[in-house]
């Protein structure tokens, strides 16, 4: 009776700690979730600049946050159903998952570099065929500059070798100064631009910002990995313990 009270004890612990992770799992597929909608209403004008952007690339993350929330509301039914072959199928799929994203996480860290040069390829193309207009990439750039306050890939006279910026003795498009209505944005090619433009570039600034928070954005995606290794425990825990106790419960019953 001892050893069958420890083990109910020891089920309701496993129990209690699997749905604290199953909570944390929902609450990260949310952000994922909320990660891919904002991607897909804001940072696409972004990432359209790469040379090599996937227009699926929003609805594969919102898909991923689905995926995770209901993958975590699977968990609970699982951890208050208490069945130990769901359990261990719910521990191999998260199992799964964690080598997917630490495999997801490393090629990205490895190919880094080449990611740096998709984006610095599309944002020079994306200048070269820049005409001022209402087309996507026109838009984006101008989006892009005036949002991060950058003119150009390293600096504003990347523009002057454009065909946009050999016009007018050498110009930058509006969205390069800081004040449209206050603003000298032609004649470049024979003066230096003054504090009216901005003078650092987008892609140095991106580059910049992805390597300053480097260390936390890896920190971040690899806690997440880890986190499912928790969870893979605990459900693999909780699945012996429970057929544990179903052991013992047969072995009283036939006594």
């Amino acid at each position: 009776m001892g050893k069958r009270l420890q083990t109910v004890a020891a089920v309701g612990l496993m129990k209690t700690l699997l749905m604290i992770f199953n909570f944390l799992f929902f609450v990260i597929g949310i952000a994922i979730l909320a990660l891919g909608i904002y991607t897909k209403v804001q940072l696409y004008i972004y990432m359209e600049l790469m040379d090599n952007y996937y227009s699926n690339t929003p609805y594969v993350m919102i898909g991923i946050g689905v995926f995770i929330l209901l993958l975590g509301m699977a968990g609970c039914f699982c951890t208050t159903k208490g069945n130990p072959p769901l359990l261990y199928i719910y521990a191999v799929v998260l199992f799964i998952i964690f080598i997917a994203e630490l495999s997801a996480g490393i090629s990205a860290y490895v190919f880094k570099s080449e990611i740096y040069e998709a984006f610095k390829t599309g944002l020079e193309d994306a200048q070269e065929k820049y005409d001022n207009s209402d087309s996507s990439q026109a838009k984006a750039i101008d989006e892009m500059q005036s949002t991060l306050e950058c003119c150009g890939s390293y600096n504003y006279t990347d523009w002057l070798t454009t065909k946009y910026g050999s016009e007018e003795g050498g110009r930058v498009p509006e969205s390069c100064c800081k004040d449209s209505a206050n603003c000298t944005s032609t004649n470049l090619a024979t003066a230096m631009a003054d504090e009216t433009i901005y003078q650092d570039g987008c892609h140095t600034k991106v580059v910049k910002f992805v390597e300053d928070n480097i260390a936390i954005i890896a920190g971040s995606a690899t806690g997440f990995a880890f986190l499912q290794l928790i969870g893979v425990a605990l459900a693999l825990m909780l699945g012996k313990l429970i057929a544990h106790r179903s052991k013992y419960v047969s072995m009283e019953g036939d006594s």
